[in-house]
Order: C-alpha cells, then structure tokens, then sequence
C-alpha cells in the first residue's frame, strides 16, 4: 500500500503479510460508521478490526462445498466433496 504523509510531504508505504487465520468464512466486518441524526457522521475506529457472523452469507460458506469441484477449503474435491491427493 502506497500513501502520501502530509506532514513530511513524504511518500509511504505498507505491507501486510495475510495468513489462513486472518480470514473469516461466513463473517462480516462490523460497521464503523455511525449517522447520531444530527448531520454528523462518526467513525469508531475502535472497531476496524472487529468481525461478526453474516446474517446472509450467501454462496461458498465454510458449511457447503462449492459446485466447482473444490472442497469448502479450496483444495480439489472427489465426487463425493472429499478432497482428492494427486500424488
């Protein structure tokens, strides 16, 4: 990620490494915006990092085996959802 530091009129960047823990099946992040009614807008940035269960997960989830012949995992699946080992 590249970004622009104001202060120091200094391009910046960022990396981040993503492991199979850091990802959700079947969850959403939480909102972080709030509308008080007032005309403001207010951002908790206390919950950028919070997740919830989707309500409407849709396709693919952790629970069912997609039509496309690999497990709810991502590895290749036999005809029977169970994953197949080319060896």
């Amino acid at each position: 990620m590249t970004g622009h530091d104001g202060t120091y009129v200094q391009t910046i960047q960022a990396r981040k490494i993503y492991f199979s823990e850091d990802f959700f099946v079947g969850s959403r992040f939480v909102d972080v915006i709030e509308f008080p009614g007032d005309g403001r807008l207010l951002v908790d940035y206390t919950k950028c990092h919070d997740v919830e269960p989707d309500s409407d997960p849709g396709e693919g989830t952790a629970s069912e085996a997609p039509d496309d012949g690999s497990a709810a995992d991502g590895r290749i699946a036999d005809e029977e959802g169970e994953p197949r080992h080319d060896d």
